[in-house]
Parts: structure tokens; C-alpha cells; sequence
């Protein structure tokens, strides 16, 4: 073999660089390295985007500055999601803000409960995957050599570029399917407001509730402590047995009961709330809102019609059936190969003089033609379509029971009103005359108006179930206020039922009887 003279070797490495340019170019002109430009991220707006070649300026950008277009194609180029990816405003000081409405309460939970951030960052992050799998493959560029020391040469070498060309539209069908996630996380979040205001409107009624009774409890408690006081007075001047000081003593810690309680109802309730809304630090400042209200019944089929066309929970459903669709149609045209090309340069240094070659190759769908995939996203279709009307079913349960708790509370609440209260208030009336006129003793007329005061708690409770359900109603029966978002979802199927949770007791409160005058 001849050895190689060294400026043959000299020329050919300088060829190199000249050969691998010329590659580069052809491959940075072609669609396998593009840029794409702004884009909308609209998953709505499925676009094919047009090939346009890099300068020399553009690369130098691209590595100088890759982080600010990282961060502009995150931040600027993606619409916001309508919950709260801005950063929040800062509260107004509550100390300031004077009494606690349910609107301002709601705004504040609005502003400050972090799963609503939460759920609008899983909407980004959902818009980010529908990018993601709409972007072509990138090129694959290196070194390439061929009949290295043939007769003591070099042999040829050279560059490669090579390219996946997506056949079959499958990015536009991944983005296809993956709009129909970033849908179902838009109704996440939408399900996720409704439970933080669902559940501040609860804990507000539970502390509105627990407010009135503190405050009639705290009138009692009064009236009972001086009876109690008259009762001694009396004893010591010998016109009443220890007995009636003993039975006064008993009426004041049935109210000493009665009181503490409802401190602690309301204590828990203020806690509670204070967590919905997102500020633990809530101020002790008394909540300011209207607990009765005017009572109708319910039309059980109207309630459903508006549950079918507004609840989150079933669009989320259906949204899964379209998506579940689409991701068949994308497992069914898998199977039309891709088109592999690459393009080399080589520099034959043997007989001194370039060389190009280009190859062309599709995979033959002959043993693997994604038979099973097609078969799991069938059957995750007919599922989707399964669930639906899962989901209805449950949700008819759900209304069933919200529907039978407002109207067992309706009637309790017109019970109240209509019977029990003013039968009750009669009843003081006469007992008081009875002992101004010395024909009825006072211990009388402490148990009397202490009936009469737990039949004003009564109508409160009553009231305050009535509020509960309503929210359970209106609020389209979706519950979990400081559950993540993704729960959200399953919390509505819970056996407890709606938002009514938290302090206050469960359930509305037994009739209490009116004892008869004598």
C-alpha cells in the first residue's frame, strides 16, 4: 500500500468543516430543524406551523437566551387559565374592613385558598402537555465514517443529518386529545370554585347560627342568674324551701350548658371558615347576614334539568368521552409508518472529492400493527360512555338527598313559625301574668321561658339546615373546599353528602315541646 502524502491528508481535513457546512445548511433549510414561531397555545387552534430557516444569528440567540424563550413560551405566549395564575393581590386589612359578609368572605377565599391556584397551575399545566405533544421530532446530526485505512487513506468521512417525518396528521391527533385534557382541567377548576364558595357559604351559615344562639342564650342566662339570685333572697327571708334555690341552680347550668356550646359551635365554625378562606388569622369580628329566609318547595325534576346542564362533574364526564374518542382515532392511524431520511456528506480521501448520499426508510407494520392499544382505547371509550351515566345515576341519589334535607327543614322551619313558637310565646305570656298575680310560682315561669328560648334555638337550627341544603342544592352538589383539586371530583359521591360539614352539629334539632299553662 502507498502511504498518503500529508498534504493530501492536510486538504482533506479541511475539507471537513467545508463539507459538514454544506450539510448543515441543507438540513437547517428543510422542515427537519425549524422554528416555530409565536403560536398561540388555544388547544382549540390546532395549527401546522410553517418551516422557516435559522440564520447564524438565530442559533447564536437560541443558545445565548434559550432560558428567557423557555420562560417566554410558559409565560407569555400561553393564555391564563380564568382561576388565579397571576401572582394574588394583597388583602385589604381585615382589622379595617369592619363586620364579615358572606360576599366579602367569598372574595377573600377567592383570593387566598390556595387550591384555586392550584387547580389554575393544573390548567397550565395541562396546555403545557397539549404543546408538548404537538411538537415535531428534532434532527439527529453526528459523524460518519467509511473504509477507513483502505489502502492507507483515510477512507471517507464526513457528517450525517437525519429526520423523522410524521406521517398521518399524529401530531395534530395528540393535540387532538390532549385539548380535551386541558378541557377537563378547565372543569376541575371550575368544580373547584364551586367547592371553596360552597363550602365558605356552610361554615358562614354555621357561624351566623351559632352567633344568634350565644346572644339568646346569653339574654337566658341573664334572667336565669337573677332568678337564681331572687330565689336565695327568698330562702334567707324564709318564704321558699331550699328546694326551689336547688331547682333554680339546675335551670342555670341547663343554660350554663346551653351557652357553651354554642361558644364552642361558634368557635369551631369561625376556625373552619377562617381555613376556607385562606387566612387562619381571621379577626374575632362578628359575621354580619341574614339566616331566615322564605321557604318554598322544591321541584325535584326542575333541580336536575339545572344540575344537567351546569354541573362541572358531568362535562368533566363527558369531556373524558371526547377525549377517550380522539385518543382511538389517534392508536388507529399508529400503525401508518413514519418516513426515517437521512443526508450525509463525506469527503473520499482516497480519491480526493465529495460524496453525498441520502436514504430513505419506513418501519412495515407486519408484526406490531398497535393491536392492543387500539383494543385498551376502545374499550376506555365504551368505559368513558359507562361513566356517564354512572355519574348521573349518583348524582340523582345525591339531589335526592340534598332535595329530602332542605324539605324536612322547610317544614320544621314553618313548624316553628307556625306553631310551636307562638304556642310557646302564649304560654310565657300567661305564666308571666299568673306570677305577677301570685298564682304561680317563679321556678314556673323559669322553665317556661327557658322552653320557649330552646324553641327559638330550635328555629335556628332549622334554619341553619335550611341554609346548609340550599348551598348542597344550588351549589350542584359539589363539597371539599381544601381538598386538591383532582379530588374534587370523587368528594361529590361521599354518602355524607354536600357541603353541610363542619360545626354545628348534624341534622336539625328535635321538636321541643311546649309544656301546657295551668
Amino acid at each position: 500500500m502507498m502511504p498518503t502524502h500529508p498534504s493530501t491528508l492536510r486538504r482533506g481535513y479541511r475539507r471537513i468543516p467545508q463539507l459538514a457546512g454544506t450539510l448543515a445548511v441543507l438540513g437547517l433549510t428543510s422542515c427537519a430543524n425549524f422554528d416555530p414561531g409565536p403560536s398561540s397555545l388555544e388547544p382549540s387552534s390546532l395549527q401546522v406551523r410553517a418551516c422557516r430557516p435559522l440564520s447564524r444569528a438565530d442559533e447564536r440567540t437560541q443558545l445565548v437566551a434559550a432560558e428567557e424563550d423557555a420562560k417566554e413560551t410558559t409565560d407569555a405566549e400561553q393564555p391564563k387559565p380564568q382561576s388565579a395564575i397571576a401572582p394574588l393581590p394583597e388583602p385589604e386589612p381585615l382589622a379595617e374592613a369592619g363586620s364579615l359578609t358572606l360576599d366579602r368572605l367569598e372574595a377573600l377565599a377567592l383570593e387566598n385558598n390556595p387550591t384555586l391556584r392550584q387547580a389554575g397551575l393544573l390548567v397550565r399545566q395541562a396546555e403545557g402537555n397539549w404543546q408538548q405533544v404537538g411538537l415535531y421530532p428534532n434532527p439527529v446530526a453526528g459523524y460518519q465514517s467509511e473504509e477507513v485505512n483502505d489502502d492507507g487513506t483515510l477512507g471517507k468521512q464526513g457528517v450525517y443529518v437525519s429526520q423523522t417525518i410524521v406521517t398521518a396528521d399524529k401530531l395534530e391527533l395528540n393535540q387532538a386529545a390532549a385539548s380535551w385534557s386541558v378541557e377537563q382541567s378547565r372543569l376541575q377548576a371550575d368544580a373547584q370554585r364551586w367547592a371553596v364558595v360552597n363550602g365558605v357559604r356552610s361554615q358562614f351559615y354555621q357561624l351566623l347560627a351559632a352567633q344568634q344562639t350565644i346572644e339568646i342564650a346569653e339574654d337566658l342566662h341573664e334572667i336565669v342568674r337573677k332568678g337564681l339570685q331572687t330565689a336565695e333572697e327568698l330562702k334567707q327571708a324564709g318564704q321558699v324551701p331550699k328546694t326551689d334555690v336547688l331547682q333554680a341552680k339546675l335551670e342555670l347550668n341547663a343554660v350554663d350548658v346551653l351557652l357553651q356550646s354554642a361558644r364552642h359551635q361558634a368557635r369551631g365554625a369561625r376556625r373552619e371558615l377562617a381555613a376556607l378562606v385562606g387566612l387562619p388569622d381571621l379577626p374575632e369580628t362578628s359575621v354580619q347576614g341574614q339566616l331566615d329566609r322564605k321557604t318554598s318547595t322544591l321541584d325535584y325534576e326542575a333541580e336536575w334539568s339545572r344540575l344537567q346542564a351546569n354541573s362541572p362533574i358531568l362535562h368533566f364526564a363527558h369531556a373524558q368521552i371526547e377525549e377517550a374518542k380522539a385518543q382511538l382515532h389517534r392508536e388507529q392511524v399508529q400503525p401508518i409508518p413514519d418516513v426515517q431520511l437521512q443526508a450525509n456528506a463525506l469527503n473520499d480521501f482516497a480519491a480526493d472529492n465529495a460524496v453525498f448520499g441520502l436514504q430513505l426508510g419506513v418501519m412495515l407494520p407486519v408484526h406490531n400493527k398497535n393491536q392492543g392499544n387500539i383494543s385498551a382505547a376502545y374499550a376506555s371509550y365504551h368505559a368513558a360512555m359507562e361513566n356517564v351515566h354512572r355519574l348521573e345515576l349518583m348524582l340523582r341519589q345525591q339531589l335526592a338527598q340534598a332535595v329530602q334535607r332542605y324539605e324536612v327543614a322547610r317544614t320544621q322551619v314553618e313548624l316553628y313559625r307556625d306553631e310551636i313558637l307562638p304556642t310557646a310565646q302564649e304560654a310565657l305570656d300567661l305564666t308571666t301574668r299568673g306570677y305577677q298575680s301570685g298564682e304561680i310560682g317563679f321556678l314556673r315561669v323559669l322553665t317556661v321561658r327557658r322552653t320557649y328560648v330552646e324553641n327559638q334555638i330550635g328555629l335556628i337550627d332549622a334554619l341553619r339546615e335550611l341554609n346548609n341544603a340550599t348551598v348542597e342544592v344550588e351549589g350542584l352538589l359539589i363539597s371539599g373546599g381544601l381538598s386538591a383539586p383532582s379530588q374534587v371530583m370523587s368528594n361529590f359521591g361521599s354518602s355524607s353528602g354536600g357541603p353541610n360539614q363542619g360545626g354545628g352539629g348534624g341534622g336539625t334539632r328535635p321538636l321541643i315541646a311546649v309544656p301546657k299553662t295551668e
